[in-house]
């Protein structure tokens, strides 16, 4: 099988952070445990846990503002590797980013490492730049599959003929749809378990070693 494209998750396999979101949370001195349990659970769904989240950050200060958030998310820590691996791989693939994370940072990210098409989650705001409250939903934790599809119908190309790689459970359902999935510095079972590859690597350049540029 010839690959055409990439599919990358970002935190944990682009970025040296576990979540974009966690990270925002840390700025706002919040914990989202409860939200998070309440998910999990099955008691709340997707858009409701994003609603949950967001509330958190406007819980001890009004208004908050999307420059707050994007200095929360500042700077970027990339992982060991990821910009050569990327350069690299951009010479003969299509790249895509697919991440449950924050779109401003996920932007940012495709940015810089030159990943022109970014799927991620956004944080609504009125005319002024003050957050609603409400989360822009595009991609859902255990549905990536379905970004996948879209990304695939868009260009052409048919989801046997991608790579996606991932580090998490979260992941399992887009990596056992690509043609190729691959763990990349796994935290769990349930992803090294879909994966047809597994890297037991925090280096990104490790990656190579399966994928031919």
């Amino acid at each position: 099988m010839k690959y055409k494209a990439i599919v990358f998750d970002m935190d944990g396999v682009l970025v040296d952070e576990r979540s974009s979101w966690m990270k925002a949370h840390r700025y706002f001195g919040v914990c989202n445990d409860n939200n998070w349990d309440a998910f999990n659970n099955g008691q709340i769904d997707y858009d409701e846990f994003m609603r949950r989240d967001i509330g958190l950050w406007t819980k001890n200060q009004k208004p908050v503002h999307l420059s707050q958030i994007h200095r929360a998310l500042m700077p970027v820590k990339y992982i060991q590797g990821a910009e050569e691996t990327v350069s690299r791989l951009a010479r003969n693939y299509g790249l895509c980013i697919v991440s449950g994370g924050i779109d401003l940072m996920a932007n940012h990210v495709g940015m810089q490492l030159g990943i022109a098409t970014v799927y991620a989650n956004g944080i609504e705001a009125d005319e002024k730049g003050y957050i609603t409250g409400e989360g822009i939903s595009r991609v859902q934790l255990y549905k990536k599959e379905r970004v996948l599809h879209d990304y695939c119908e868009r260009n052409q190309i048919s989801p046997e003929e991608t790579i996606a790689v991932a580090d998490s459970r979260y992941d399992k359902e887009i990596l056992e749809a690509a043609g190729l999935g691959i763990a990349f510095n796994p935290h769990d079972d349930e992803i090294r378990k879909a994966a047809d590859i597994v890297v037991e690597s925090n280096n990104l350049k490790d990656l190579l070693k399966h994928v031919k540029c």
